[in-house]
């Protein structure tokens, strides 16, 4: 069974700016914390960081994970989040065996992967 995990950010948050790239906690950013605890928790085939910023592709380019180029239309408050979904999910390279988990880097405390996974199989 192949698992991966897509980190989800946009490049501009419309209530704090820089949001995702700041530092955050020992001066890493809530997208280094979150692909640090991905990495850790070696439960994932593939990290993939899905965004349309610059500052996202360098920090995947870093942290050696796979960068997804998102179009700046989900990118937004508009369009609904279950069409940014589809269309992320859509984009990986990946079988449409392929389990995904979803992981917010606005969770930066929760890193407890290796139980929900099992919770979910």
């Amino acid at each position: 069974m192949r698992i991966v995990a897509i980190v989800p950010v946009k490049h501009v948050s419309e209530r704090v700016v820089s949001k995702n790239f700041r530092d955050f906690y020992q001066g890493k950013s809530l997208l280094e914390i979150k692909i640090q605890q991905l990495k850790e928790c070696k439960l994932f085939d593939e990290i993939y960081v899905s965004s349309d910023s610059p500052d996202a592709e360098r920090s995947a380019l870093k942290h050696q994970v796979k960068f997804l180029t998102r179009d700046l239309s989900l990118c937004n408050n508009i369009t609904p989040w279950s069409d940014v979904i589809y269309e992320v999910i859509s984009s990986l390279p990946e079988s449409e065996k392929t389990h995904v988990a979803w992981c917010h880097t606005t969770s930066p405390l929760f890193n407890n992967f290796e139980n929900s996974v099992q919770g979910y199989i």
